[in-house]
C-alpha cells in the first residue's frame, strides 16, 4: 500500500492553503458590491448599473481564459498565468482605495446635486445619528425564506459557474481534443457571451420593471428561472455529445454560460 507522502506531489499543502485563502477573501466580494450598489444606485437604474458592475466578471474571465494560452506557451510558462492575474488585482486595488469611497454622503468628489439625487431616490435619512441606533435583526434574517432562497439561488448558479470555468479548459483539452491556443479562446467564448447576454437582460428587465408589467419580485424570478433552467438543460445535453461533434458541444457551453446571464437581474 503506497503511503500518503508517495502519492500527493511536492508543495501539495502549499497549494490548498493558498486556494482557501484565496477563496475566503475573494468571498467578501460580492457582499461589498452589493453594499455599494444598494448606497450608490438609484432603484430605476438598478437592473443596468448593477449589470455593468457586474459583468466584470466575465469579462475578467474572457481577457485571462484568451491570453493564458499564449501564456501558458510563453517562455515565461504557465506561472506566467497566475502572476499576471495577480498583478492586475493589486492595481485594481489600488484604483479603489484612491477613487472609490463607501457612500454618496462621504465622497469628496461627488456634486451636491447627484448626492441630493440619489439619497432621494433611495429614501435615505442623512440623520447618522438615527442609523446609528439600528440593530441588526439576526434571527429574523436567518429565518427569512427570501433570503435563504437567496442563498440557494446563489450556491446554486456558483456551484455551476465555478464548476465551468475552472473545468471547460480540461474539457476542451481531454474530451474535444483541442491544443491549448485554440482550447483558450474557445474557452473564453462562453464568457464573452455572457458579458454581453448581461447587456441585452438588463434593459429588458428595467423596461418591464418600470413600465409595469410585471413587479421587482416576479421579474427577478423570471430572469433568475432563465439564467439557471436553461443552462441545466443545456448541459444535460452536452453529456450525451461526443468528440465527433465539436461544433455542437462548443455551442452548448456558449449558449449555456451565455443565457446564465440572465441571474445578474436575478438573485444578484
Amino acid at each position: 500500500m503506497l503511503s500518503l507522502g508517495s502519492t500527493v506531489p511536492k508543495h501539495f499543502m502549499a497549494v490548498v492553503t493558498l486556494r482557501i485563502l484565496l477563496g475566503v477573501s475573494q468571498g467578501f466580494i460580492f457582499p461589498c458590491v452589493h453594499t455599494l450598489l444598494a448606497t450608490w444606485v438609484p432603484p430605476s437604474e438598478r437592473s443596468r448599473l448593477g449589470t455593468f458592475v457586474y459583468a466584470g466578471s466575465p469579462l475578467g474571465n474572457v481577457l485571462m481564459l484568451a491570453i493564458s494560452g499564449l501564456l501558458a506557451s510563453s517562455s515565461l510558462g504557465w506561472p506566467s498565468i497566475f502572476y499576471a492575474s495577480g498583478i492586475i488585482g493589486v492595481i485594481w486595488t489600488a484604483l479603489f482605495f484612491t477613487f472609490g469611497s463607501n457612500s454618496p454622503e462621504v465622497d469628496v468628489r461627488i456634486t451636491p446635486t447627484e448626492r441630493e439625487f440619489i439619497q432621494e431616490s433611495l429614501g435615505q435619512e442623512t440623520d447618522t445619528e438615527e442609523i446609528k441606533k439600528l440593530t441588526t435583526p439576526w434571527r429574523r434574517i436567518f429565518t427569512s425564506l427570501p433570503f435563504i432562497s437567496l442563498i440557494v439561488a446563489h450556491s446554486a448558479q456558483n456551484w455551476g459557474f465555478w464548476t465551468l470555468l475552472t473545468e471547460i479548459p480540461t474539457y476542451m483539452k481531454n474530451v474535444l481534443e483541442m491544443d491549448i491556443k485554440k482550447n483558450a479562446l474557445l474557452s473564453a467564448l462562453p464568457y464573452l457571451v455572457m458579458w454581453l447576454g448581461s447587456f441585452v437582460m438588463s434593459p429588458i428587465s428595467d423596461y418591464l420593471i418600470n413600465r409595469g408589467y410585471l413587479s421587482v419580485g416576479n421579474t427577478r424570478k423570471l430572469f433568475n428561472s432563465i439564467g439557471l433552467y436553461i443552462p441545466m438543460f443545456a448541459l444535460i445535453g452536452l453529456g450525451y455529445v461526443t468528440k465527433d461533434h465539436t461544433e455542437i458541444a462548443v455551442f452548448l457551453l456558449t449558449f449555456g454560460v451565455g443565457i446564465n446571464s440572465g441571474t445578474y437581474v436575478g438573485f444578484m
